[in-house]
């Protein structure tokens, strides 16, 4: 199973991706997140094998996340 986690401001966007995802075999979305802060804080608690990252949103953009979360 890949677990994907999704970071978009856009709760419309973010919704109808993880509906696509979840409709796929073997993928599943186990994190959603409406922008980094909120992310770093929810991979605290899990991994995930993917991760889908818008780069302009608010508070902490896609950039300044990854750069995160690589480390």
């Amino acid at each position: 199973m890949l677990k994907i986690a999704i970071t978009d401001d856009h709760n419309l966007f973010r919704e109808s991706l993880i509906l696509l995802i979840n409709h796929m075999e073997n993928i599943e979305v186990i994190v959603e997140a409406s922008n980094g802060i909120e992310l770093l804080e929810k991979l605290e608690n899990v991994s995930v094998d993917l991760l889908l990252l818008d780069l302009r949103m608010p508070e902490m953009d896609g950039f300044e996340t990854a750069h995160k979360v690589k480390e």
